[in-house]
């Protein structure tokens, strides 16, 4: 099982700009510069569906713990460092054990 690796994407943000991006789980994402909300994918807390949101500024990072759209809200012009979680490589048993 070996992961599949993406090369790191930088994403230019101007402010008031919103984003919307789908990534796996352990995707990282790197503030270099500005201010930004990242909105997590929707999840189920106490019965109820809840983006938590996350303010990051110049410096700052955030770990996804899972897979997901997530949702970047520019408040200043920002430049953000996108480096996708690693995923295992397919297995093709798999798709032979299930019925057809």
């Amino acid at each position: 099982m070996s992961p599949t690796c993406e090369p790191p994407s930088r994403l230019v943000l101007h402010a008031g700009q919103r984003v919307s991006l789908h990534l796996s789980a352990g995707s990282h994402l790197s503030l270099l510069e500005g201010r930004l909300q990242l909105s997590e994918p929707l999840q189920w807390i106490a019965e109820r569906c809840v983006a938590l949101r996350i303010a990051l500024a110049a410096g700052g990072g955030h770990n996804l713990p899972r897979d997901g759209t997530v949702e970047l809200l520019a408040h200043t012009d920002a430049v953000c460092l996108v480096m996708p979680g690693s995923r295992p490589a397919r297995r093709p048993w798999r798709a032979m054990l299930q019925p057809a």
